[in-house]
């Protein structure tokens, strides 16, 4: 293969790298729910989370290993239903939802 060749072939394999890493970031946002279902009930942004979801056995610290956004200004994630849940400390309200499929995402 020419000089040539390989530099346009190296080239070509850069760009579909860094377009394919753009789709990955997209990507989270395929992950959001618009409501979860736990203890046969269905909670969607603004429901007010039970207090057992609030305590420290179900609040993940480790977010960023599970791909999940940082949390917002006074906010922690919680796990509900088989989902991930954003919830508010000062009102215990549902913030965000991400489906628990995130967690395998590469």
């Amino acid at each position: 293969m020419g000089k040539s060749k390989a530099i346009i072939l190296s080239a070509m394999v850069a760009l579909g790298g860094l377009t394919f890493s753009g789709l990955a970031q997209a990507d989270a946002s395929s992950f959001e729910l618009k409501q979860t279902t736990e203890d046969f009930r269905v909670f969607k942004p603004g429901d007010v989370v039970p207090d057992l979801y609030l305590t420290k056995p179900y609040e993940i610290t480790n977010w960023s290993q599970r791909h999940l956004p940082a949390p917002e200004a006074d906010s922690f994630w919680t796990y509900m239903g088989g989902d991930y849940v954003l919830v508010s400390r000062t009102d215990k309200k549902v913030l965000r939802i991400m489906s628990g499929d995130i967690f395998y995402r590469h």
